[in-house]
């Protein structure tokens, strides 16, 4: 079987007008990311940190190019943390970390600029730092801060005091009247 000239250069401009269409609509066209990270030596790493926790992560949320990462902390190293804490992060693609949920780990922390009081991890920290480097080089382990459960507001202990006051003056009455 021969194919012609014409033959050929139908197909060709099909395939062309089915590889525009594609690009034209967008697929296969994505957000490009790239991390690269230099190792930098352990001894660095953990003297910039602004904290070192040993924990697992219990809960992993990625919206976006955002992660955030519910960690418990076991032990933490130069600043004591919280038993519960959420480490923000970007994707892994963005050199974001990305710890195994339930496996132990250690997370270097730096201090997250946009949300005062929050944690970041990020993987060019978190290349080549084990736990003995950080025992080495961080000093004494520290127990996290005990989380204290929410009390409720100071309206509801009001509100519930002056329920309890009332049923109190209630009983009072009803007894005050059954005597006379």
């Amino acid at each position: 079987m021969r194919i012609g000239q014409r033959t050929v250069a139908m197909v060709v401009a099909v395939l062309l007008c089915g590889a525009s269409a594609l690009i034209a609509t967008g697929f296969g066209v994505g957000t490009a990311c790239a991390c690269s990270c230099a190792p930098a030596p352990a001894n660095e790493v953990i003297a910039d940190a602004a904290a070192i926790a040993v924990g697992t992560p219990t809960r992993i949320k990625r919206a976006g190019d955002g992660t955030k990462i519910d960690f418990t902390v076991d032990r933490s190293y130069k600043k004591a943390l919280p038993e519960l804490l959420q480490i923000d992060s970007t994707n892994s693609a963005a050199c974001g970390v990305e710890p195994e949920l339930g496996k132990q780990t250690v997370l270097v922390l730096a201090r997250d600029e946009k949300s005062p009081g929050t944690y970041g991890a990020w993987l060019c920290d978190n290349l080549n730092v084990a736990e003995n480097d950080v025992r080495a080089h961080a000093g004494p382990p520290l127990l996290p801060t005990p989380v204290v459960a929410h009390q409720g507001t100071p309206t509801r202990v009001i509100v519930t005091s002056l329920a309890l006051l009332l049923i109190a003056t209630a009983i009072l009455v009803a007894v005050g009247r059954q005597r006379t």
